[in-house]
């Protein structure tokens, strides 16, 4: 209850401080990510102001192939930026979906506001007088927040404000809403320090027939760790611009008018918890009287927006025993009066302070809280919301995509696949494999050629061939000629599966260059073709010991270089000068160098660092004794295992739809 619970204490077991860590681990992952492959935020292509979400999302509308639409809730012109779907999953279970309406998804700062906001209600943790976050999804691009569904009355009521749409409410009635706001809102701010709400009203309400009050709608939400949010400082500059026709959505940035405390007007990303009394005063004043206390009926939209900001400021609403007489206990008056001070010092000092006078004045009129159940969250309601910090980070890092190439495709699919790429270079295999199957369901396996090739790759990687060489039958059997795109999948797959003689069917059109020389000795690996493997292992080193010498003869004193990793250069000449005593590298100490991705055009000794690791790394595997010993430390200066993929990954990757490094296949 509230008023029992010291100040001091720890919040409750359900404020869910593994969310806190899971934010923080993964924050911390995100710095050594960008550490380790320079600039994570350029990593994938994609323009965050032009990525599109379906139209489409009407009344019986699948979501995800799984949530079927049964009830829209706002939009244009009945809400501020948000729009709610209210879904049904496959076993009658119904959840309401908020996302961005369609006209703001362009704008990068409502997007990263979404995901805060997002981040923020599950940290709230799980309260009965909360909107419990269940989880968020990624769904053909548009980030959905899926939340409790409070159903509606047996009058069709599912809100306060809906409810005062009969008439304002009884004492008890208020006293009631008071009680719950106050525990709400108690535990809210316990759960994540700082938090203010912004834009408690009447609507973010909700009530269904059991009565039980909840807050919603944690859009505008501040908390002390964003406090100094340049995001936050830069918009609200732009607070009273392009304003809407209806006023009660003109201060949707920051709050609405008829509910926002004076200090909201003028500073309102310095305002604390005491703005959110104020709010609560208005609430509660209109549970009694049927209208907020102050209202501006005609004027333009600015004229309105400007009398009613003056009214906040200087004005003292009409004192309630005046607009209900003797129905007003005058002590209800009293502490509705003092949420409503002008001055934020004279208001209640915490939630725990008003709540504690809600419950003496209920105590007094011989009422009594409502008993509420607090049931704690399941392991699978806990594993969702954990999911959805991982997610919500991928997504952050998504939105501040920039293109690398001209022409990038921007669409639902690319977005998909570029979530895929973060969770790929997060090491999150299992939100890696999510993404690229949404990436396939908003494209279709006809065209998504890139998605199908990683899918199929990834699957492959966890021991699930057979799923991944169907995948690529499939796919094949509508492009058939298409192969060159799913290639290396395509080999490996049928090798894992024993067909042997299929793998080599498939790279015999291609010209014989690393790509196929690469999958060919996944085959003899397969076949335990050991004299053939060494012979094309050996083959491959004296191609690549050539090029070297070819491309350092190439070289100017004073030129730049460029390396994969620090250190490489160094490596290089290490192992050069034993396998090749021969060649003179001294010209490479008088070169200037650029680690990738900052390499320019310059000449570029990565691919052959990765693949000489590869080769010293296999044929050390072959060999024993001083030989493969000898060997086995070369592949290891250079990087082996894991170098050759890291660089094919690059490509793969970090230059999103890579540029083709080999021949097309001969013509048949």
């Amino acid at each position: 209850m509230i008023g029992d619970t010291p100040e001091n204490e720890a919040p409750p077991h359900h404020s869910r401080p593994e969310l806190f860590e899971a934010i923080a681990a993964h924050d911390q992952k995100t710095e050594l990510l960008k550490k380790g492959h320079a600039n994570i935020s350029t990593f994938i292509v994609g323009d965050p102001q032009v990525v599109e979400i379906a139209e489409n999302w009407h009344l019986g509308y699948r979501l995800d192939d799984r949530f079927e639409i049964v009830e829209i809730r706002g939009g244009k012109g009945s809400s501020g930026m948000g729009i709610v779907f209210i879904v049904e999953d496959d076993r009658g279970g119904r959840h309401a979906v908020k996302t961005l309406q369609r006209r703001f998804r362009r704008e990068l700062y409502l997007l990263r506001r979404f995901v805060r906001e997002a981040r923020t209600w599950m940290l709230a943790g799980d309260h009965p007088n909360i909107v419990r976050a269940e989880r968020l999804e990624i769904i053909e691009a548009a980030p959905c927040l899926f939340i409790e569904w409070v159903p509606s009355d047996e009058h069709g009521a599912h809100s306060v404000a809906q409810r005062l749409a009969r008439g304002p409410l009884s004492v008890a009635e208020t006293l009631d809403v008071a009680h719950q706001c106050c525990q709400g809102m108690c535990h809210a701010t316990r759960a994540v320090p700082g938090l203010v709400h912004r834009d408690l009203k009447p609507e973010n309400l909700l009530s269904g027939p059991d009565g039980i009050v909840k807050i919603t709608d944690f859009g505008l939400v501040r908390t002390q760790a964003l406090a100094d949010d340049s995001l936050e400082q830069w918009a609200q500059s732009d607070l009273f611009t392009d304003l809407p026709q209806d006023i009660t959505h003109a201060g949707t940035i920051f709050g609405t008018p008829a509910y926002m405390a004076p200090e909201q007007f003028t500073r309102a990303g310095e305002v604390d918890f005491r703005a959110d009394i104020y709010a609560l005063g208005c609430c509660l004043y209109e549970c009694l009287t049927g209208l907020p206390p102050f209202i501006v009926p005609s004027g333009s939209t600015i004229e309105r927006l400007l009398a009613i900001k003056r009214m906040h400021l200087v004005e003292p609403p009409r004192p309630l025993r005046e607009v209900m007489g003797a129905a007003c206990p005058p002590a209800l008056d009293a502490l509705i009066r003092r949420c409503l001070a002008k001055d934020p010092r004279e208001r209640w000092r915490s939630y725990e302070e008003l709540g504690v006078a809600v419950l003496s004045l209920m105590d007094s009129l011989g009422l009594h809280p409502r008993e509420i159940p607090d049931p704690s969250p399941t392991p699978a309601e806990i594993a969702a919301q954990m999911r959805s910090i991982s997610l919500l980070e991928g997504y952050d890092q998504a939105i501040h995509m920039r293109k690398l190439r001209e022409g990038q495709e921007e669409s639902p699919y690319a977005f998909h696949l570029a979530l895929a790429s973060y969770f790929h270079c997060a090491g999150d295999r299992r939100e890696e494999e999510e993404q690229l199957s949404k990436a396939l369901s908003v494209r279709g396996a006809s065209a998504g050629y890139e998605a199908v090739r990683r899918l199929a790759d990834l699957w492959i990687r966890q021991g699930h061939a057979p799923r991944a060489d169907a995948l690529l039958k499939a796919w094949r059997q509508q492009m058939p000629d298409a192969l060159e795109h799913v290639l290396e999948p395509a080999v490996r797959a049928a090798c894992a599966c024993g067909r042997t003689d299929d793998a080599l069917d498939m790279i015999a059109p291609f010209p014989d260059n690393f790509r196929t020389q690469l999958l060919r000795a996944e085959i003899m690996r397969a076949r335990d073709d050991c004299g053939g493997l060494r012979a094309l292992l050996d083959a491959m080193r004296d191609t690549l010991l050539a090029e070297t010498r070819r491309k350092i003869a190439g070289i100017a004193p004073g030129a730049v270089v460029g390396w994969g990793r620090e250190g490489d250069r160094d490596a290089f000449i290490q192992v050069l000068a034993e396998v090749d005593p021969g060649l003179d590298t001294r010209i490479l100490t008088q070169t200037g160098q650029a680690i990738w991705p900052d390499i320019g055009g310059y000449p570029d000794f990565a691919p052959e660092v990765a693949w000489l690791s590869y080769v010293f790394g296999e044929i050390a595997a072959m060999e024993n004794g001083d030989s493969g010993a000898r060997q086995a430390d070369h592949a290891r200066t250079l990087g082996y295992p894991g170098r050759l993929e890291d660089h094919l990954e690059r490509d793969e990757y970090w230059f999103w739809m890579r540029e083709s490094q080999f021949a097309k296949p001969r013509s048949a």
